[in-house]
């Protein structure tokens, strides 16, 4: 997709859930095809990052419709990437699904239907899940039945908010997310730094990096808008949770791995939705994806995958290395500053006085041009002129010192 020729329009697009993951790829997927972007965020580290890429940061209340009406109408938006969801679309073992988090989402999706009502968008693609189909052991396609059970309903409504006549979104199911800005995959190579059991499951998932699912997202964007709600599926690597965890072990140069067992409490309590996301089989056909807009993930195994992850996090530590500077006063500069390579200049002379008769001497002596020894010696064949250009370049030197002090 990279290499796709420059889009024919330039969007407007609003991307909620910019700061990480999926969202922040898909904003520099964005900006790289010459879109003019307006990043969600929630905090000022997430605005900066979005900054450096060329995107407008704003801080919508996503559950407010009046706020993304506002929004909208003031960036003059015609596209939206809603990206928000993909925090419960991460990697099942550092995943938190719960009710709060479902209806979160069910609450952002009608917020934002009601602002289209009265401020239409004819581009949009809103992420969704690849566990809300029914569970199957093969791989399903874009037609197969949706799960019953209770704990995905909210976010099965949430689809449905955004498949409303007025609104005809794309929804894009992913599978789990993971990548170098990806929180739960950060979560879990931190735990496994530390030697700490990791959640263990042999289910066959669907795997998907963050940015192989940012092209995806850029293609159904850029195509023609759908007479209809579309949906889409976004794969390109099937491996249980057990593999994934070994693999990100293996791309930290920790081959040694630890799985957590199921204690006799977690087997005599129901399991929460998490848990149950972590041993869900989630096998999904992308075939529709790369048929109709020629969609090919670069990211085809998870050793690949890992390793763009690996660099990524590489990248994000030597750019924070500039923070010393920020935190820590740098002592060394400011003293190199105040070093003066110039010794003080003495006042100007008096003008001398008439001399008194001198009594009668064999040979008169010459008197020597007086000079303080803060100003060096002067050579005995220096001018009046050679010794005002001296002084003069002293002052100038003093005075820009001065001037970058006060700037410091």
């Amino acid at each position: 997709m990279e290499a796709a020729t420059e889009a024919k329009q330039a969007l407007n697009v609003l991307v909620t859930g910019a700061a990480y993951s999926a969202g922040y790829a898909t904003v520099k997927a964005l900006r790289r095809r010459g879109h003019t972007v307006v990043a969600a965020v929630q905090d000022a580290d997430g605005a900066q990052a979005l900054r450096q890429l060329g995107a407008l940061p704003a801080y919508p209340d996503l559950q407010r419709a009046s706020s993304l009406r506002s929004l909208l109408q003031m960036a003059e938006v015609n596209a939206i990437v809603h990206a928000a969801p993909q925090a419960l679309a991460g990697i099942p073992h550092e995943t938190r699904v719960d009710a709060r988090a479902t209806q979160d989402c069910a609450d952002m999706a009608n917020a934002l239907a009601q602002a289209l009502r009265s401020y239409p968008v004819p581009r949009i693609v809103a992420l969704s899940f690849a566990y809300l189909y029914a569970e199957s052991a093969s791989a399903v396609t874009e037609d197969a039945a949706n799960s019953k059970e209770s704990a995905w309903q909210p976010l099965l409504s949430a689809e449905a908010a955004l498949s409303q006549p007025h609104i005809q979104a794309t929804i894009l199911r992913a599978g789990a997310i993971y990548g170098g800005k990806s929180p739960a995959t950060s979560e879990l190579a931190a735990a496994i730094k530390r030697s700490q059991r990791v959640p263990s499951s042999e289910a066959s998932t669907a795997w998907i990096h963050e940015d192989d699912l940012a092209q995806a997202i850029v293609a159904l964007l850029e195509a023609p808008p759908p007479t209809g709600t579309a949906i889409f599926n976004a794969a390109a690597v099937k491996a249980s949770p057990n593999a994934f965890a070994q693999a990100l072990a293996e791309s930290l140069g920790l081959p040694s791995l630890r799985f957590a067992g199921d204690g006799f409490i977690r087997r005599l309590r129901s399991p929460a939705p998490s848990e149950r996301l972590l041993t869900r089989k989630t096998h999904i056909n992308s075939d529709k994806l790369a048929q109709l807009l020629a969609w090919q993930p670069r990211h085809t195994s998870l050793a690949s995958g890992l390793e763009a992850t690996a660099l990524a996090w590489r990248m994000q530590a030597a750019g924070r290395s500039a923070d010393f500077y920020e935190k820590y006063e740098d002592l060394a500069a400011k003293a190199i500053a105040e070093i003066s390579y110039d010794l003080p200049l003495p006042a100007p002379d008096p003008a001398p006085s008439a001399p008194k008769p001198a009594p009668k001497q064999p040979a008169p002596v010459a008197a020597k041009a007086k000079t303080s020894a803060a100003a060096g010696p002067a050579p005995w064949n220096e001018s009046d002129a050679k010794r005002e250009e001296r002084r003069r370049r002293a002052l100038e030197r003093k005075a820009k010192r001065a001037a970058k002090q006060a700037r410091n």
